[in-house]
């Protein structure tokens, strides 16, 4: 089983420091929800989530995604994560330097091992730079005598090269790029095919090449297999009219709005979205089911496609499905998602603002359920704070006014308090090692008002 067990960010965002801790529950699955003010940090966390994956999956960091992420004024920023890997821990980490456009280079990645038993170890730590002159890359591999004797072989260090260039100007990882990986494995191919070489050649393939490849194995198809990231961009799309499929590795939208034609591989996809929802939609919502039309169709490029329109059915009355409110629809597009991660304790689901549109009571009952009885992971942000009151404090993290200091736990919780109170009452007293939101002065916010008010009148009389 694989689960990301802790995440540390540094000049991310408006986050100078900040580390998130997810602990796991009495169910063997973990829940972390993640609440603050506007503006502290929460976002950059699923954003982070979302980078990680993209980078562990060997992709391209989408614009929307690295555009912005180093702290304005920073020379670098650091993601830094520790996953669980059956008996193991393992640690990713990775450093990120801003160019002109917003964007960042990967600068730096270090993967280090910890197996049970074992003191925590650099199975890789690779540096790439820039030359200012020639414009040429200057990289390190370290531990350096053991990679020195690994990259010789079979010209490795040819092959290195041109995927650093390769990652370095794509903005993805090097370390887990597709061409690394296959180097690697023809790398302990040869050793162990040649009984003449070096026992230092030897050495290193077992104290670090053969641990990196299975780490690196793992992380890559979890990335791609069984991490899901939902954005306010994928949430939102309900709002015109759309509904995110979560389809293989990536996400699209159904047009609600009207009979849509879609490509045929998708039709499992709708299907299976449909009938998973229909198990679990009647038992917070009593009596709506969801009916999917289907009908054979070609697409606009002449391609086999299906013709598709949903309709939602409550006590035999039908009503176009784009006609339902939007968090029943936001729901059903984050059905498939909750489905997997309640039932699959390899999964990982991180989901921005998971309470927009839904009603708290069953926002609290679906995330205490999932607490309860889930085994996957499933980090979020909200800022409805019904759900402190069912969940349990191990499950909760807040962000804070420090920047330097950006997570934390509420201190001197007992199993009697609520959660909920004690927030309020941190906030509005300010009794936690770390502010938790600054006072908002009613006073001042009705001066606020009326000042412009003014504002307004004297545009009206100009």
């Amino acid at each position: 089983m694989i689960r990301l067990k802790s995440l540390s960010l540094q000049d991310i965002k408006n986050v100078e420091k900040g580390t998130v801790v997810f602990s796991d529950l009495p169910s063997g699955g973990s829940v972390t929800g993640i609440y603050g003010q506007n503006g502290s940090g929460k976002t950059a966390v699923i954003t982070v989530v979302r980078c990680l994956r993209c980078l562990m999956a060997g992709w391209s960091v989408p614009d929307e995604c690295i555009v912005g992420l180093v702290r304005q004024g920073s020379e670098s920023a650091s993601i830094s994560a520790v996953f669980s890997v059956d008996d193991d821990e393992v640690g990713y980490s990775v450093c990120l330097k801003p160019i002109e456009n917003g964007k960042a280079h990967v600068a730096q990645e270090t993967v280090e091992l910890r197996s049970l038993g074992e003191r925590k170890r650099v199975l890789l730590d690779h540096k790439v730079s820039e030359e200012d002159e020639m414009g040429l890359l200057v990289s390190t591999l370290s531990p350096v005598s053991q990679w020195n004797s690994l990259k010789s072989v079979r010209r490795a260090d040819e092959k290195f090269r041109q995927e650093e260039t390769l990652a370095w100007s794509q903005g993805r990882s090097f370390v887990f790029a597709t061409s690394f990986f296959d180097a690697l494995k023809v790398i302990d191919g040869e050793i162990s095919d040649t009984s003449n070489l070096p026992k230092a050649k030897r050495d290193a393939r077992d104290a670090n090449l053969r641990p990196l490849i299975s780490v690196l194995s793992a992380l890559s198809n979890y990335a791609r297999e069984n991490m899901r990231i939902m954005t306010t961009r994928e949430g939102a799309a309900v709002s015109f009219g759309c509904v995110p499929i979560a389809h293989g590795s990536r996400f699209d939208v159904l047009n609600i709005t009207q009979p849509v034609i879609v490509p045929q591989d998708l039709q499992p996809v709708i299907e299976q979205m449909v009938e998973q929802s229909n198990e679990v939609l009647p038992t917070v919502i009593p009596g709506l089911q969801l009916v999917c039309d289907m009908q054979d169709d070609v697409t606009d490029d002449r391609q086999p496609g299906v013709r598709v329109f949903l309709r939602s059915e409550r006590n035999g009355v039908a009503i176009p499905f784009w006609a339902e409110s939007e968090g029943v629809k936001r729901i059903v597009g984050m059905m498939s998602l909750l489905i997997r991660m309640f039932n699959e304790s390899d999964v990982c689901i991180a989901i921005d603002e998971i309470d927009s549109g839904i009603f708290e009571i069953l926002l609290g009952t679906l995330l205490q359920v999932i607490a309860e009885y889930g085994r996957g992971q499933l980090i979020f942000t909200a800022h409805n704070l019904r759900v402190l009151e069912v969940l349990s404090d191990k499950s909760i993290v807040f962000s804070t006014s420090n920047p330097k200091n950006r997570f934390t736990t509420i201190k001197g919780v007992r199993d009697s308090n609520n959660l909920r109170n004690m927030y309020i009452r941190a906030v509005n007293i300010d009794d936690q090692p770390e502010e938790l939101a600054p006072r908002v002065r009613k006073s001042r916010v009705a001066v606020a008002f009326n000042k412009a008010g003014r504002v307004m009148r004297k545009d009206d009389h100009a």
